[in-house]
């Protein structure tokens, strides 16, 4: 290869990176387009009272059951709030183990405790080192 060649590699190179960067740019907008109606959809399905809809031709929007999510403990009292708690109800090992939790196991221990006072009958207010629950939902879209 030549160095004219590969000048024209790079060119070419180049001229594609451009318009990939280009496309990027027009996707983040069309994203924040959809996101906008897909918040006004799931807006309106709420209003309604409705969790499914189906538009003849275009498809189904439906929602998921509303879902509890909490974030990791980050601080140092948080850490030893929470490996208190598990250590005294689960014992050191599983304290030990769940202590490099990804957010998944995380909530769904979370969301286990939760259910389990719940069935108790007992007020369930929170684990030690645990923050508060942010509650979300996800919309669907299936098309025909």
């Amino acid at each position: 290869m030549d160095i004219k060649e590969l000048d024209e590699l790079v060119e070419m190179y180049a001229e594609a990176r451009n318009t990939y960067d280009d496309c990027m740019t027009e996707v983040k907008k069309v994203k924040e387009l959809a996101d906008v109606f897909e918040h006004k959809v799931h807006e309106a399905l709420l209003a309604i009272g409705k969790d499914k809809y189906f538009v003849n031709g275009i498809g189904t929007v439906s929602l998921d059951k509303p879902k509890l999510s909490v974030r990791v403990p980050k601080g140092l009292t948080e850490i030893r709030e929470f490996k208190a708690w598990l250590t005294l109800k689960f014992g050191i090992d599983v304290a030990d183990a769940k202590l490099t939790v990804n957010s998944a196991t995380l909530n769904k221990l979370y969301n286990d405790e939760s259910k389990e006072a719940e069935l108790k009958g007992i007020p369930f207010v929170s684990i030690p080192g645990i923050g508060e629950p942010t509650e979300y939902q996800k919309m669907k879209f299936k098309r025909v």
